[in-house]
């Protein structure tokens, strides 16, 4: 499992993201888990598939406004080796 993103802010700046690549540890580089922590509960728990060049439209899809366009920015360009 490698982690792509953390939020590290307080709580109170609003919930914190983090995003791993290969959250099941199977040797699935492609699958991408986005999760959204709320100060005392999870808002958001989903896994994605990254084609090499998207977002497989047969998974979940990591989509703004449920996810920020910052957020996916970051983690798009590394996925795509640019950082």
């Amino acid at each position: 499992m490698k982690i792509l993103h953390r939020d590290t802010h307080p709580h109170s700046a609003g919930p914190r993201w983090t995003v791993y690549q290969d959250p099941m540890m199977s040797v699935r580089q492609d699958l991408i888990q986005f999760l959204k922590m709320g100060e005392k509960r999870k808002l958001l728990d989903q896994i994605a598939r990254w084609d090499g060049q998207g977002w497989d439209p047969s998974y979940w899809q990591p989509l703004f406004p449920q996810v920020p366009a910052t957020l996916l920015a970051i983690v798009e360009k590394k996925l795509r080796g640019e950082a």
